[in-house]
Parts: C-alpha cells; sequence; structure tokens
C-alpha cells in the first residue's frame, strides 16, 4: 500500500451473515476482501495482476476452478504435488483453471498421479469434453 491508501472494513450484511468487507481504495481501482473477523490482516502482493473476480492468490500460483469461465469453487497451488485430498474443490471436479506464464501442471485422472495425464502450460476456460470432472492429481512444476 502506498501513500494516501485505505483500507474500511464494513459489517457482516444479510448476505453475507458472519462476514466482514474490507476495501482497499488506491489510485486507480479499488478491491475487496471478505473476512470471518474484523481485525484480521490484510496481506497483499502489490506485484500481483488482479483479475476481475479472481481470489487474492499468490503471485506465481495455479488456480483451479470447479466451473467453466474460472466460476465455482477455487483452490490454488504452489509449485508442487497435490494429491485427490488437497484438491480442495473435491475430486473430479475440475473444469477450468489458470496457470501462470512459466509454470506447467500435469493432470491426472486418478489419485497417485497414476491413469491418463494431460500437460497444462496455459489458462484454459474449459478443459474440454475427455477431461471436464476427471481430474483427481495434479503436478506443478
Amino acid at each position: 500500500m502506498g501513500h494516501g491508501d485505505t483500507v474500511e472494513v464494513y459489517g457482516a450484511t444479510s448476505k453475507d451473515r458472519g462476514y466482514y468487507v474490507a476495501r482497499l481504495d488506491y489510485p486507480g481501482g479499488r478491491e475487496a476482501f471478505f473476512l470471518r473477523n474484523p481485525e484480521a490482516k490484510l496481506r497483499i502482493n502489490p506485484l500481483k495482476k488482479w483479475r476481475k473476480g479472481e481470489k487474492n492468490v499468490a503471485a506465481g500460483s495455479v488456480v483451479i476452478y470447479q466451473h467453466a469461465d474460472y466460476k465455482g469453487r477455487s483452490s490454488s497451488f504452489k509449485p508442487g504435488r497435490h494429491n485427490i485430498g488437497a484438491l480442495g474443490i473435491g475430486n473430479d471436479e475440475l473444469t477450468s483453471l489458470r496457470v501462470p506464464k512459466g509454470r506447467k501442471v500435469r493432470l491426472y485422472e486418478h489419485a497417485n498421479f497414476k491413469g491418463r495425464s494431460m500437460e497444462v502450460t496455459r489458462d484454459m476456460r474449459y478443459v474440454g469434453k475427455s477431461w471436464n470432472d476427471r481430474v483427481s492429481s495434479l503436478i506443478i512444476d
């Protein structure tokens, strides 16, 4: 955050019961974050370029989504091996993903990095009919 940037925390609305909304105003834009605790600290990466509707994820992370067009439940991952229990969106639920430049993702049909696999090196709004809702593990380089 720079000089003149402000953060305001608002109480929960009936729609978002139990959450608080923090609004960050900065030159050229505004971002909103949902918090469980109004005292929570916001950790913001100023080098990250935000996409509309994208969650606050670490720069360089791969994000997988439950539905096409980067919608539905999502989980972000740093490089490494991520098996069925770590996917966060559920088994056989992946439909789209965002892959930062320079990253490579290998999707596996079954747990423990078995079965068919596919390499992805770019964002995919839809993984295709043959891979939709079939991923159970992945490796990120």
